[in-house]
């Protein structure tokens, strides 16, 4: 998709996997997950449970405090959703702090 936005026509390999021809990875071949946000912690937790052993996330930011745009998520209880699919749901839940307003802050934490 990248190479399509930079006006190159896929590679060989994209357009296998588009066929269905997929190249199948090794259990304990290097990934590396960029961000470490809600996407990124997801994605390496799955890739863990379905047996990979060699997962590593990348953030540029050294701490949560690095950046100063405000974060919020809302999530549901749902034992059927997708934190009960990669199993931190009851761990979410006991962690919970219900929201009773919301804000926005710009960059400079105004």
């Amino acid at each position: 998709m990248m190479e399509r936005l930079r006006g190159h026509r896929p590679s060989n390999r994209i357009r296998q996997q588009k066929k269905g021809k997929r190249e199948k990875l090794e259990k304990n071949g290097r990934i590396v997950v960029v961000g470490s946000g809600l996407g990124g912690l997801s994605a390496a937790i799955s890739l863990e449970q379905a047996g990979f052993t060699n997962v590593s996330v990348v953030e540029r930011d050294e701490s949560v405090s690095s950046r100063k745009e405000g974060y919020g998520l809302t999530l549901t209880y749902n034992p059927k959703g997708p934190l009960a699919r990669i199993g931190v749901l009851e761990e979410v839940a006991e962690q919970d702090c219900p929201s009773r307003s919301h804000y926005t802050f710009d960059s400079s934490g105004h």
